[in-house]
């Protein structure tokens, strides 16, 4: 997983030899053959996954609240609140990060018998989006909900359907 900052020219971030991008973490490759039962398997990738962005991510959602110096450009030490602000992936990547299904597309409501079609369908909602984010900084323990909210959120997916 790379890190780097929003505000770098775009001549100079897509140049990896110029430096702009730094490693933040390595995530694991692996297939856990090991368990046999396919659901389980699915399960325990994804938990793995989940698992790993919250030890990589975790300083950041502090940082993010409480600041952090930092020293700029101009050699002066400022406060500053890191942010996550965008996530590139592939399709697989979206699917795992977003809680939805493999079918399904993570950013807008198109049915899945006409992903692929040149058409515009409504993009899912800001609400949507920041129910599915608060139950996630919940279960990371960022973020308190009461706990009937959170027992009823916990199995719905980013498009609101029912999550097995």
């Amino acid at each position: 997983m790379y890190i780097t900052i929003g505000n770098i020219p775009k001549e100079t971030r897509q140049k990896l030899s110029r430096g702009a991008h730094m490693v933040v973490g390595y995530i694991p490759v692996t297939k856990l053959e090991r368990i046999g039962n396919k659901a389980s398997r699915r399960r325990a990738l994804t938990n793995l996954f989940h698992g790993c962005m919250e030890i990589l991510l975790g300083p950041l959602a502090s940082h993010g609240v409480t600041g952090l110096p930092m020293s700029s450009g101009d050699g002066i030490w400022r406060r500053c609140h890191p942010i996550l602000a965008t996530f590139v992936g592939d399709y697989p990547e979206q699917v795992l990060v977003t809680c939805t299904y493999y079918g399904e597309c993570p950013k807008c409501e198109a049915p899945r018998d006409r992903l692929g079609e040149y058409q515009m369908f409504p993009p899912v909602t800001t609400e949507q989006h920041s129910r599915l984010m608060l139950w996630l900084m919940a279960m990371y323990g960022l973020f308190t909900w009461p706990v009937e909210i959170l027992e009823s959120s916990r199995s719905f997916t980013l498009s609101g359907r029912p999550c097995h």
